[in-house]
């Protein structure tokens, strides 16, 4: 999960990562339990610098025959 702080002006102030090893193996149970975890650390975080928190969701389109992200490109993009 990456992380950016940014000042008023909208300047990138710092910016960092906590991994996940965790969340991609195991029961369902387990996975939920670590994405508890991991959100806690997230709102840690922002509690003690004192900012908001804005969630980004990222979505790849097909774009058509001649276009970007075709085919294996687009499939990979998307595992990832």
């Amino acid at each position: 999960i990456a992380w950016a702080e940014i000042k008023k002006e909208g300047n990138l102030e710092s910016f960092g990562e906590i991994p996940t090893p965790y969340l991609w193996d195991g029961k369902k149970e387990k996975r939920d339990y670590y994405a508890w975890v991991y959100a806690h650390k997230i709102i840690k975080l922002a509690l003690a610098k004192n900012k908001g928190i804005v969630i980004e969701r990222v979505a790849i389109k097909d774009k058509g025959y001649r276009g970007d992200y075709k085919g294996r490109k687009s499939r990979r993009i998307k595992h990832s």
